[in-house]
This record gives structure tokens, C-alpha cells and sequence, in this order.
């Protein structure tokens, strides 16, 4: 049998708060090839466009990064 405790004021309800994504606001650093930020209702197509204008032969290797975050409007 699983015993609860009630709420009292010496014991009260823990609130529990998803805390906010937060980003420096540097996610370009002037080192890319190519660096992009846009908002968009269509991910995957903004995506086909960036890798369209991706460059080509300035290394054998590349890194990547790309992050998605969903707003709040």
C-alpha cells in the first residue's frame, strides 16, 4: 500500500517548472564556410534549401551542426 502525504503548509506541493531554453546568441563565430539562422514554418524545406547552397571543394571535411527549436509565438 503506497501511503501519500497531504499537502500542509509545512509540507506543500512541490511546484515543478520546465525550465527555458536558453542559447548564447553566438551559434556563428566567423570561422564557417557557411552560417545561417532563420525562423520558418517549414524546417525540412529551409533545410534542402541550405544544403543547396553548401560549399564545394574548400576541404576534404566538414563539420556540421544544426540545431531546431521550436517557438513559442
Amino acid at each position: 500500500m503506497t501511503t501519500f502525504l497531504e499537502p500542509t503548509l509545512s509540507n506543500p506541493i512541490p511546484i515543478i517548472e520546465k525550465t527555458p531554453v536558453t542559447r548564447s546568441g553566438a551559434f556563428c563565430d566567423g570561422s564557417e564556410s557557411l552560417c545561417a539562422t532563420t525562423n520558418t514554418d517549414n524546417p525540412a524545406e529551409t533545410l534542402a534549401k541550405l544544403a543547396a547552397a553548401l560549399p564545394t571543394g574548400e576541404a576534404t571535411r566538414y563539420r556540421l551542426s544544426v540545431s531546431v527549436v521550436p517557438l513559442n509565438d
